[in-house]
């Protein structure tokens, strides 16, 4: 804090500084006592102003800050000569030194302002840019969707009564992350003011929870965290990491990460803003890391940052990158009037714009899609994946693909009778194809089914009650349509025969009875007994034959012209 006071106090030393060496230190009592009362005045205002409001550690603001506490110096030297004796007349030059910090005032706002349009185009170039070739797949063993925030919340709050003093705290941010490679939500026990905090001293841990299992409930980790958001006298979190970064901008808050063994941190976002601007230059962030139980502040480079911090780049960060990706890469003055090459980020993301997901690898990305700026056109232009741990962006052009706000006006109208709202579309590759992969929840943010959007054909929808059974029927409408499953991949029809390995009981969606069955090759096929009635009385060691859609030797869709040797349906 110290070094914030002076920086920002630097105008004001030289005006007082200059005025007691003209005068050679001949002050009177009265005005000595004025001079340094004002002086601790003013120091406490601005201490207080710092430690409430956190000002921007900007050369811009520095300059701001100086130049209005340089008109209070001013105002103190007059207010001084006012006590003096003599009669001397100073009002003249007042007037002069004021109107002169005034002017500087103005002209370092314009000058803000144009160097920040300048720079825009400069700022585009420190993104780090990674050419893109298709979206992710899918793990066969992985389902593709976390489960919405608001679920996880709702069912997080039923779950705050396993601490002591439930009665002390409110639900923090949920953070999604990796913990002992497991997907969870995380979100920590914040205090619910002042004196409940004088209370407890240090909140009691962390709320847990799976984030692709929808059955899933929240688990109580009780460890002392004394470091949070919500403390005060210097162990809340955004102060102590503030007070411990230099000259660094914060963006975005605190987020908690959690150590595989279970120990409590939060990370914090930083940049250096380039001139006298606000701009971030991207390929300079540090990550400040906060033990919250010494509340030691530890500052990184991006890729020095622990591996088991799984976002080091906050949500908001991520945010503006898909801002300033979209908007200017021919710069501001394009941005506003041809607008030749912008695309504007939707805001469908679950956090702050942005969608938290993890890909194949086991890396966190945020995920948004673009559209065009023109308000008649609803479809998507392309969509982006953020690396939350390198900063990486990944674009992928794509065209008459769906966006996801028409995404969600189309799935709210599949069972209106029942309210459900979309909620946190993501975008994957299944089976070759771009699909939009939508969790329904209903008013209270109950999680009810999943829906899966061909991204360039609307008409083939799937929504059931489980990632398994939507992701079934979604084949077996894509299967229907062969064009488009081979847009992205040739398909190929492959006449089978053998003897059934294994087999499950039949599983009935809201298109089909799907019954999965496997011969000694361990290829595992998919047939609807809706379709072919046979399939019913499937045994295990039957001879069967059929076709199968084939897409790069993987079954594509369900089997057709299915028979069983030997044995018939009339």
């Amino acid at each position: 804090m110290l070094s914030q006071l002076g920086i920002s106090s630097i105008l004001l030393a030289i005006i007082i500084g200059s005025y007691v060496v003209k005068k050679k230190g001949s002050l009177n009592k009265r005005q000595w006592q004025l001079l340094i009362g004002l002086l601790v005045l003013i120091t406490v205002v601005n201490s207080v102003y710092i430690w409430v409001v956190l000002p921007s550690k900007s050369l811009f603001n520095y300059l701001i800050t100086n130049i209005v506490l340089g008109v209070l110096g001013v105002g103190v030297v007059f207010l001084i000569n006012q006590v003096d004796e003599l009669v001397i007349d100073h009002k003249s030059r007042l007037g002069k030194q004021i109107a002169f910090l005034i002017i500087s005032f103005v002209l370092l706002i314009g000058a803000s302002v144009g160097y920040d349009i300048y720079s825009k185009k400069q700022v585009y170039g420190t993104l780090n840019l990674v050419a893109g070739t298709d979206t992710p797949e899918l793990d066969k063993q992985d389902t593709p969707v976390t489960i919405p925030p608001k679920t996880v919340r709702n069912k997080m709050k039923k779950s705050m009564n396993q601490f002591e003093n439930q009665q002390y705290y409110n639900l923090g941010n949920l953070q999604v992350q990796k913990v002992n490679d497991e997907v969870v939500y995380i979100a920590p026990l914040e205090f619910k003011g002042f004196w409940r905090w004088l209370k407890g001293g240090a909140s009691e841990g962390y709320l847990k929870m799976s984030a692709t299992d929808v059955y899933a409930q929240p688990e109580p980790v009780k460890t002392d965290m004394t470091y949070i958001p919500s403390a005060y006298f210097f162990k809340d979190v955004e102060r102590k990491i503030y007070f411990a970064t230099a000259t660094y901008k914060s963006i975005g808050e605190p987020q908690l990460e959690i150590a595989d063994d279970g120990h409590a941190y939060y990370v914090q976002t930083l940049y250096k803003p380039r001139g006298i601007s606000e701009n971030p230059n991207y390929r300079k962030m540090k990550i400040a890391v906060l033990d919250t139980v010494n509340g030691k502040v530890e500052v990184y480079d991006l890729e020095d940052v622990p591996s088991f911090i799984e976002a080091p780049i906050s949500p908001e960060m991520a945010s503006e990158m898909n801002s300033v990706y979209g908007k200017y890469e021919n710069g501001w003055l394009n941005s506003r009037m041809a607008k030749k090459g912008v695309k504007l980020a939707t805001e469908n993301g679950t956090e702050d714009d942005v969608t938290p997901i993890f890909n194949e690898k086991g890396e966190m990305l945020y995920f948004t899609d673009f559209t065009s700026p023109s308000s008649s056109d609803d479809s998507a232009i392309g969509y982006s994946f953020i690396n939350a741990r390198t900063g990486e962006i990944t674009y992928y052009s794509k065209k008459n693909m769906m966006d996801s706000e028409g995404l969600i006006n189309l799935v709210d109208l599949v069972f209106p009778e029942k309210k459900l709202e979309g909620n946190m579309p993501l975008l994957y590759n299944i089976d070759g194809v771009p699909t939009w992969v939508v969790s329904m929840l209903d008013k209270n943010g109950i999680f009810k089914k999943i829906a899966y959007v061909n991204a360039t054909d609307s008409d083939i929808l799937a929504m059931e009650d489980t990632v398994d059974k939507t992701l079934q029927t979604y084949r077996l409408k894509l299967g229907e349509k062969k064009t488009n499953v081979s847009a992205t991949s040739e398909v190929k029809e492959v006449e089978v025969s053998g003897k059934v390995a294994r087999m499950t009981a039949p599983m009935m969606t809201t298109e089909a009875t799907i019954i999965k069955f496997v011969l000694d090759d361990g290829v595992v096929y998919i047939v609807n007994e809706n379709d072919y009635e046979v399939a019913g009385f499937l045994e295990k060691g039957d001879q069967v034959t059929f076709v199968a859609k084939m897409v790069d030797d993987q079954v594509q869709g369900y089997v057709e012209k299915f028979t069983i040797e030997g044995f018939e349906v009339k």
